[in-house]
């Protein structure tokens, strides 16, 4: 008797170690859990192959504790993964089976799909004794098919060999739900495995494989699907067909609406090379398909959405010019009409016009702006700075708007190094946002207070400034603080309703941050007013460098009178508002329609007749550019080298650096600002 007992006892031994061997093989994990009579777990046991596929290497970091594994699912699985073992634990009718995927951890912190399947056994009161199963990491689809693949040839060999079959194949059983050996020589098959399915179970063995196959072709594949299935079905090219490969396979629409994927996978070949014995596997895969298929449509309607948006971006960008180009008219001419009118009534007129043709220039920038920078073409232009000017010069703009609401604004300057490398344009764009803001939705007789810190860097050589504007104004409500950066965002009520913009402010201001690496926060109490505080990392400037760079600039203002000036602009309107202004100054001004004649004008003149060219960058026969690199090749060195600077309506910073790269010495946008214009042609025919 001991020695029967020896002998089972030895059988199990072997039966269990050649059942992880396979699992090692396979490279599939497995665990066993078991209860006592009360249902309560007393042991768990994790294979050292599971360990491995999640990167761990023994006991001592992953212990064969419920925890180790339970503690790594991923949070949004773990409530329904969890569930899904209780409820099959405590399931004492056997009518649940457990086949869940979800994702875990690994030791790295990365997740990682995997799918596992399990089954119990249990006494005679239902109540569970041990819970064995399979864990298949599911990540790429072709190592879950080739780890499958290996499943099925090792099940069939121990199934011959050992009574561990039904284990094995039937964790493989949660995926293929038809599982069948064909002898391609003798035209029989065999069921190995399968799960109940309400169309799709081919039953028992026989003779006629082919005539089975046709028969599930006719009756359970989507009638359009079912010559390609056919095709596939076809036993007698099934060894041509596979070649070296070992499996092949066809996903098809079933009869009742799901995809399938059938696949033949070698078991045998003769001593030619043929194959000879095969498996027939077939899986529901309606999910993944979809998936490919949503996949798919989200690819095209990105296209879609792409090429959309690109097109107007670039209609955005070219319609620049020619808005620009009658904005200039319209504030050059009430600019030079301001300076001869004496009625009040007149100047209150004058001024309205100035004031809305600024609004709908600044809303123009705006939405430009946006479309430049969702396009990826904003850059930044960084120079030497003082951080104090760049806010005082914003603040000196709403001087006069917020003197007419009698709002008190203060601006408090806390720096130790005042001198620093930042693009001072958008800095200065996105105080202009944020402080236009606080002046247009603080009522009458409020207040305003600017701080600029300087905070430390972990950046050697870098500061962080930190600028905060806050309010008494009318705040924000929580429900819109989160679309507050939305482009075309507004709050609405009745009191915003009558404040106008575009809702583009705040997005810019976002997105420019953003573009310097800074940080934007933003505090609001609905009837009690706003912060907002910037914070933007700058490289700290040479003081003695900036000093000697402030002392060159500081002169008495240039004297033109007897400057000529060479104007080519092929707008009527635009050449007659900038003679005006040039004239003005002191200037005798010259005016050309284009390149050709700018060109000609130059050459005809003696040398030393101008002092300086104004050129217009869309002009018709020859353009600035083209005309700038003429001049630049003249024989004559003092006609040559004329400072020739772009007055044009391209005005972004590329503009820029395009009118640098093709010979010219600076840049001014449209519409023409005189002070600009005076800053500019002060620097150049003084140096």
């Amino acid at each position: 008797m001991p020695d029967k007992k020896k002998s089972a006892l030895t059988d199990m031994e072997m039966e269990m170690t050649a059942l992880q061997n396979i699992h090692e093989a396979l490279g599939s994990g497995a665990w066993k859990l078991e209860y006592n009579a009360e249902g309560e777990m007393v042991s768990c046991r994790w294979s050292d192959t599971m360990r491995h596929m999640l990167g761990f290497t023994s006991t001592e970091d992953f212990p064969d504790e419920f925890s180790s594994w339970s503690d790594r699912l991923h949070p949004e699985d773990r409530e329904y993964t969890m569930e899904e073992y209780r409820s099959t634990v405590e399931d004492y009718t056997s009518r649940k089976t457990y086949d869940v995927e979800y994702r875990v951890a690994a030791k790295d912190g990365t997740y990682h799909w995997f799918r596992a399947a399990g089954r119990l056994s249990r006494r005679a009161d239902g109540s569970p004794i041990a819970f064995d199963g399979v864990f298949i990491n599911t990540d790429e689809k072709h190592e879950t098919d080739e780890k499958l693949h290996r499943a099925l040839q090792e099940a069939e060999k121990a199934r011959n060999e050992l009574l561990l079959e039904h284990e094995v194949v039937s964790a493989v059983s949660r995926v293929y739900f038809s599982i069948y050996s064909i002898d391609l020589v003798n035209d029989f098959y065999e069921e190995i495995s399968g799960r109940e399915h309400a169309v799709h179970r081919l039953t028992g063995s026989g003779a006629g494989a082919q005539a089975k196959l046709d028969e599930l072709c006719r009756t359970l594949v989507a009638t359009e699907y079912q010559n390609a299935v056919s095709g596939f079905f076809d036993l007698s090219t099934v060894s041509a067909r596979m070649g070296a490969s070992d499996v092949i396979e066809i996903e098809y629409l079933a009869a009742d609406g799901n995809w399938h994927q059938a696949r033949f996978i070698e078991k045998k070949r003769n001593v030619g090379g043929q194959v000879t014995h095969i498996l027939y596997v077939t899986r529901i895969v309606s999910w993944q398909k979809q998936q490919e298929m949503e996949q798919e449509r989200l690819r095209v309607a990105y296209q879609v959405a792409e090429s959309a948006n690109a097109a107007k971006t670039t209609f955005l960008l070219n319609m620049s010019h020619d808005i620009r180009t009658p904005m200039n008219a319209i504030l050059g001419y009430s600019k030079l009409m301001r300076d001869r009118l004496t009625d009040p009534q007149l100047l209150h007129y004058q001024e309205m016009i100035e004031q809305s043709g600024n609004l709908l220039l600044s809303t123009i920038n705006n939405v430009l702006d946006m479309a430049r920078i969702e396009s990826g073409k904003m850059e930044l232009d960084e120079d030497y700075n003082k951080t104090g000017n760049i806010v005082s010069g914003v603040c000196s703009v709403f001087e006069m708007e917020a003197r007419k609401k009698n709002l008190t604004i203060t601006h408090d300057v806390q720096v130790e190094h005042p001198n620093i490398i930042c693009d001072r344009t958008k800095m200065q764009e996105i105080l202009t946002n944020i402080i236009s803001n606080a002046v247009k939705y603080t009522p009458p007789n409020g207040r305003i207070t600017i701080i600029t810190r300087e905070l430390p860097c972990e950046r050697e050589g870098y500061i962080r400034v930190a600028t905060s504007v806050e309010d008494t104004g009318i705040g924000m409500s929580r429900d819109f603080l989160p679309h507050l950066f939305d482009s075309f965002s507004r709050e609405r009520d009745t009191t915003t309703a009558k404040v106008s913009g575009s809702g583009l402010g705040m997005a810019i201001v976002k997105s420019l941050v953003d573009l310097m690496g800074g940080t934007l926060e933003v505090e609001s109490e609905l009837g009690k007013g706003t912060r907002f505080t910037v914070t933007v990392p700058h490289k700290i400037a040479d003081a003695a460098y900036y000093e000697k760079k402030r002392l060159s600039a500081i002169s008495a203002e240039a004297d033109f009178t007897g400057k000529r000036i060479l104007l080519a602009e092929d707008n009527e309107l635009n050449a007659e508002i900038a003679t005006l202004i040039l004239e003005e100054m002191g200037f005798t001004v010259d005016c050309v329609e284009d390149g050709i004649f700018c060109v000609d004008r130059l050459e005809k003149a003696p040398a030393g007749t101008y002092d300086l060219i104004l050129m217009d960058i869309q002009m018709p026969n020859m353009d600035g550019y083209k005309a700038t690199q003429v001049i630049r090749r003249l024989p004559d060195r003092e006609k040559s080298g004329i400072p020739i600077i772009a007055m044009t309506a391209n005005a972004f910073e590329e503009d820029r650096k395009k009118a640098l790269e093709m010979g010219m010495n600076d840049h001014i946008a449209k519409p023409i600002d005189a002070a600009r214009i005076r800053e500019v042609l002060s620097s150049i025919l003084k140096a």
